[in-house]
C-alpha cells in the first residue's frame, strides 16, 4: 500500500488451514433461511432437512409445465447454428480477448500436439484453492476457486457466450413483468436498464447478471425498489437445474453441454497448506456450482430468471411476498428488509453502479464510490518496471483513477487525478491496472458531470461531510491516507466496511 489510501477493516484472508476450513463452510453449509431463528439451534440433520425443503421445492418449480416452456423458448434462441463441436470452437476462438489468451492458445497447440482434442472431460478432478486478492468484511467467510484447469475452461466458453447471447437479447415478459439478463456494464445500456427501475413501463422490472438483481414493481400503486441477492448462491443449486440447461439446448449440442455438467461433479480436492501429502476429497452427490466453472454465470443467471418466474406469477402486495416467491423457486434472497430497501433510486445498485441525473438533467450510470474507497492505493504484489516506487505507483494511480470513472467527473475524484496527471502509463502497467479496475473502458462514450449533492444522496451526505472528503482529496498524494465520516458512510453501505477514523 503506497496510498493515497482509506484505513478501512476490509479483511485479506491467508493461505492457511484455518481460513481454508472457513472456506470450505461457504461450500458445505446450509443457507440461512429468510425467517429470523429458522435455524437456531437446530441439530445438524434438523438443518439440512430444512435445506431439502428448499432444493425440493426448486425441484418442482423447474418441473412445472409452464416453467419449463418459458425456459425452453427463451433459451432456444440461442444461436448454436454455426456451432460445430468443442474441439473446432476451441481451435477457431481461443485467440479471443481474454484475461488468460495466451494460456487459451498455448493449451490449444497442446491439445491438438497430444491428441487429446476429444478428451470427454479435459479434466479428472477439481483443485480448491484459496481466492487470495478479495477485501472482505469482517465475518464474511474467505472463497475458494475451483480450479479445472485451462483445457476445461475451454471447452465451455463458446458454448456459454452462446447462451449468454440468448439471454440478452431476448427479454422475457410475463404477467405485466419484464425480465432482462445484461452481461456487460455498457454505460448505455445500463441506463436504459436504470430507466426501467426507476420507472417500470408496467406492473414491474426486474434486471440481473449472473447473481446479481434489481427488483421494481409497483405495489397498491407504488414503485418500490430492491436489490435482490441470492444467499450462498453457489451451494443452493440442485441438479435439476443442471439437468434442466441440458435439455434446453438442441440435441446436438446436448452431450456437449452433459460435458460441461458433468465437470460440476467432479471430486473437489483440498490440499493440507502445511503438508501437501495430506488432501481431503469431497465427492458431490449431484452437479455443483464450482466457482471456476465457465457454467457460472449460465446456470446464476437461470436461479434469477425462476425467482423472476415466480415473483411474475404471485400477488406481491409487501416486501416479505417476494421473499415468499423466492423460496417457491427454492432460493433464499435478502434485500426486501425496511433498512435494506431503497428509499431512492440513488441506492439502485446493478453491476456496483448506481442511477444518478448529470448536470444537464440526464440519466447517467456511476460506478459506486466504494469501489474506488475500498481499493485506491493498494494492489497485490510489487507494480511492474523496475526502478523507485513512486513513479511506478503515480502510474498505477493514474491508470486506476481513469479505468474506475473514466466519464464520470465528481469533485472528489477529479481532485484527485491532478496529483497523478504527470504519470506516464506504459502497456505493463495498463494492463496490471485493467485487472484491479476489472471492467473494459469503453471510448465512444462521452464525459459528463455530477453535483455533490445528487450522488451524495445515495449515501445520505451532508454538503459540510462532502465538503470535508472534498478537501481532503487535495493532500491525497502518495504515501498519504484519508478519513472522514463521508467515506465511513460511503464503505458501510457499498461492502459493509468501517474506516478508523482518528
Amino acid at each position: 500500500m503506497v496510498g493515497p489510501s482509506v484505513p478501512h477493516n476490509g479483511v485479506t484472508y491467508c493461505k492457511c488451514n484455518p481460513c481454508v476450513r472457513l472456506a470450505l463452510r461457504r461450500l458445505t453449509c446450509v443457507r440461512k433461511p429468510a425467517t429470523p431463528d429458522q435455524h437456531n439451534d437446530l441439530p445438524g440433520a434438523a438443518a439440512l432437512r430444512v435445506e431439502e425443503t428448499y432444493k425440493n421445492a426448486q425441484r418442482n418449480f423447474i418441473s412445472r409445465p409452464d416453467v419449463k416452456k418459458i425456459l425452453d423458448d427463451w433459451l432456444g434462441t440461442a444461436g448454436f447454428e454455426e456451432y460445430e463441436d468443442i474441439p473446432e470452437s476451441i481451435r477457431k476462438y481461443a485467440h479471443r480477448p481474454h484475461p488468460k489468451r495466451d494460456l487459451r492458445i498455448h493449451t490449444r497447440d497442446e491439445l491438438n500436439a497430444s491428441g487429446d482434442m476429444q478428451s470427454r472431460l479435459f479434466v479428472r478432478g477439481v483443485l480448491y484453492k484459496m481466492k487470495m486478492e478479495e477485501i472482505g468484511k469482517i465475518g464474511k467467510f474467505p472463497r475458494m476457486i475451483g480450479d479445472l484447469g485451462v483445457a476445461a475452461s475451454l471447452q465451455g466458453f463458446y458454448i456459454t457466450e452462446l447462451l449468454k447471447y440468448a439471454m440478452r437479447d431476448n427479454p422475457i415478459f410475463l404477467n405485466d413483468m419484464e425480465c432482462q439478463v445484461v452481461i456487460d456494464p455498457k454505460p448505455g445500456t445500463l441506463i436504459d436498464v436504470f430507466t426501467k427501475l426507476i420507472n417500470p413501463p408496467k406492473r414491474g422490472f426486474f434486471a440481473l447478471y449472473s447473481d446479481d438483481a434489481c427488483l421494481s414493481i409497483r405495489i397498491d400503486g407504488e414503485v418500490r425498489m430492491f436489490n435482490l441477492d441470492i444467499a450462498s448462491c453457489d451451494t443452493s443449486h440442485t441438479g435439476k437445474l443442471f439437468e434442466r440447461l441440458v435439455e434446453t439446448t438442441p440435441a446436438r449440442v446436448r452431450d456437449d453441454m452433459n460435458k460441461l455438467k458433468e465437470q460440476c461433479q467432479l471430486p473437489i480436492r483440498v490440499v493440507d497448506v502445511n503438508d501437501p501429502r495430506n488432501v481431503v476429497v469431497l465427492k458431490p452427490n449431484e452437479p455443483t456450482l464450482y466457482s471456476g466453472s465457465t457454467l457460472t454465470t449460465v446456470i446464476n443467471c437461470l436461479a434469477n430468471v425462476l425467482i423472476f418466474l415466480s415473483i411474475a406469477t404471485s400477488d406481491i402486495r409487501a416486501p416479505s411476498d417476494i421473499n415468499d416467491a423466492a423460496e417457491r423457486a427454492g432460493y433464499i434472497v435478502t434485500g426486501t428488509k425496511p433498512e435494506d430497501e431503497c428509499k431512492t433510486y440513488h441506492q439502485i445498485q446493478f453491476l456496483k453502479h448506481s442511477p444518478v441525473y448529470d448536470t444537464k438533467g440526464k440519466l447517467r450510470p456511476m460506478k459506486n464510490l466504494g469501489v474506488l474507497l475500498r481499493s485506491m492505493g493498494s494492489a497485490m504484489r510489487d507494480l511492474p518496471g523496475t526502478g523507485p516506487l513512486n513513479p511506478r505507483a503515480s502510474a498505477f494511480m493514474k491508470g486506476f483513477l481513469h479505468g474506475t470513472y473514466p466519464y464520470a467527473h465528481i469533485k472528489f475524484v477529479d481532485t484527485i487525478k491532478t496529483h497523478f496527471q504527470d504519470a506516464t502509463v506504459d502497456q505493463k502497467m495498463h494492463a496490471y491496472v485493467k485487472k484491479h479496475v476489472s471492467h473494459e473502458v469503453y471510448d465512444e462514450y462521452e464525459e459528463w458531470s455530477v453535483d455533490d449533492a445528487e450522488y451524495g444522496q445515495r449515501y445520505g451526505l451532508t454538503k459540510q461531510e462532502t465538503d470535508e472528503m472534498n478537501e481532503l482529496a487535495t493532500y491525497a498524494k502518495l504515501e498519504t491516507t484519508i478519513e472522514c465520516e463521508a467515506i465511513n458512510k460511503v464503505l458501510k453501505l457499498d461492502y459493509g466496511l468501517a474506516i478508523f477514523i482518528r
